[in-house]
Formats: C-alpha cells, sequence, structure tokens
C-alpha cells in the first residue's frame, strides 16, 4: 500500500507540473493519476477515500518536491561571480537580477508559491509549507553566509543572517507573485557603479544593495 501511494503521488506531482499554475491542486483528479501510474481507479480508492483526502497528500506532496537544479544553478552562478573578482555590487546586481527573472518553465516553484499561500486552511498542508519555508530558507542563509565570508562582510548587529534571507526571501516571492499576474519586473540604467558593474539593474537587485548597506558591514567596521 506504502509504495502504491508513493508511484501514485509521484505521478500526481507530475501531472500538477505539466498542467502548469492553477488555484490549488484540485483540478487532478485521481482516476487520472491512477491511469498514468499504472494503477486502477479502485487501488487508487484503496489509498484515499476521498478526492479531498487525495488532494491534502498531493498538496503536501508537491510543497515538498523540490528542484535541486535551482539552488544548484544559483551556487554554481555565484562561484563564476567569486572565481571573476567580481565586485561586491556586481554579486548583488547579477544575484538579484537573475532571482526575478524566472522563466514559465519554472512551473513548480509557482504552484508550490500558490500551495503555501493557502496552506493555512489545512494544517497538514500548513506544516509542509512551514518545512519548505524553512528548507529553503537555511539554505539560502547558508549562501549568503559564504558570500560575506568570501567578500570581508559581516551582519550588522542586530540582525542576523536569518533575518536577511527571511527578507530576500519575502521580496522574492513577493516579485515572482507580481510577475505571474503580468506585472513586468522593472529595470533600471545605473552608470554611477563602478568598474566591473553592470548597468543593467532590477529592481530587486536595487533593493539588494540598500539592504546590504543596512543590514551588512564591512568586516571589523563599528
Amino acid at each position: 500500500m506504502t509504495e502504491t501511494r508513493s508511484r501514485l503521488l509521484e505521478a500526481g506531482v507530475d501531472l500538477l507540473h505539466e498542467l502548469g499554475i492553477h488555484p490549488g491542486v484540485t483540478h487532478v483528479r485521481l482516476t487520472e493519476v491512477a491511469h498514468r501510474a499504472g494503477y486502477s481507479t479502485s487501488a487508487a480508492y484503496r489509498c484515499w477515500e476521498t478526492q479531498a483526502d487525495f488532494h491534502r497528500d498531493l498538496a503536501i506532496a508537491a510543497l515538498e518536491w523540490h528542484d535541486r537544479a535551482l539552488i544548484a544553478d544559483t551556487t554554481r552562478m555565484v562561484r563564476t561571480i567569486i572565481s571573476a573578482h567580481a565586485p561586491w555590487l556586481e554579486v548583488l546586481r547579477v544575484g538579484g537580477n537573475s532571482n526575478v527573472e524566472r522563466t514559465p518553465a519554472e512551473v513548480e516553484f509557482y504552484i508550490a508559491l500558490a500551495i503555501r499561500a493557502a496552506s493555512g486552511c489545512d494544517p497538514e498542508v500548513g506544516l509542509a509549507a512551514d518545512r519548505r519555508v524553512t528548507e529553503g530558507l537555511d539554505a539560502h542563509g547558508e549562501l549568503y553566509s559564504v558570500l560575506l565570508e568570501v567578500y570581508g562582510r559581516e551582519m550588522r548587529p542586530p540582525y542576523t543572517i536569518d533575518h536577511l534571507a527571511a527578507v530576500i526571501g519575502a521580496l522574492a516571492d513577493g516579485f515572482a507573485i507580481q510577475d505571474v499576474s503580468g506585472d513586468k519586473h522593472p529595470h533600471l540604467e545605473r552608470d554611477e557603479m563602478g568598474e566591473g558593474v553592470g548597468r543593467d539593474w532590477t529592481l530587486f537587485a536595487c533593493v539588494l544593495e540598500i539592504l546590504s548597506e543596512r543590514m551588512t558591514r564591512p568586516r571589523g567596521a563599528m
């Protein structure tokens, strides 16, 4: 039963991603998932008594599914910048631009965001949403810690790396919602940034610069 349930949920998440962004997960039918996974409808209903039970577990599975390539791509990008000895501001520009220049193919991110927004309606889904947020913030907090170390910066008290990750995460999610709603993210041409820093800045990257100035400082500065 456990193996059948696992395979059905895996097929359900695959179908959820294929169908694209919808409110919730109720558009994914258990009968279709069973067919895709190679099971009969009766076998599927031995795992869940109702569609509602299936949809709850599907929402949790979708939140627990992660495209590991996303954080890996970010890490590779950061390593490339560091290897090129790029200035700190260029790190903020490139990192900020990449975080809001998402493509429609990144449907998993948007689906999880939509489920998280409605997760308060169900305690189990809410717990899964909390786990996803915590794991994401922890991963990005580790990345920011490495960047601060490499560039000789530290958090400015009373702020912590967790505060920085939380703020950046909230901004990234908010801009993602604007993007999927059809609002094009603003870009600015900045000529005053100095050698080694590009001119094309997203608004998000500009905010990262402000956060960097207020929440971090050069190591040892008072």
